[in-house]
């Protein structure tokens, strides 16, 4: 597992939490600029290295073959006033 977020606790305890066997973890900076030399060596033989959406995207770019863990977000309650707060913004609006 690499990441390179803010959180790096909880993206490995949202893998674990869906099942996923972490046999190491290499925690980078939040916005991490990934080179392919400082990745050498974290992918064994039969073991797919795990990362965020956002680090697959620079991963890939780099030609490191990488599974990624993908976050929805659904909001649940408050809707309604959380739009309103948005297309306030989005208008301009100096309440926000």
């Amino acid at each position: 597992m690499v990441s390179g977020v803010g959180n790096p606790g909880a993206f490995e305890a949202t893998a674990r939490g869906l099942g996923a066997e972490v046999r190491g973890v290499h925690v980078f900076a939040d916005h991490h600029n990934y080179k392919r030399e400082e990745l050498t060596g974290l992918c064994e033989s039969g073991v797919e290295l795990l990362v965020t959406a956002k680090d697959a995207v620079k991963l890939r770019e780099l030609g490191v073959a990488c599974c990624s863990l993908e976050v929805e977000l659904q909001i649940t309650e408050g809707a309604a006033p959380l739009r309103s707060l948005i297309e306030a913004k989005l208008r301009g609006g100096s309440d926000v």
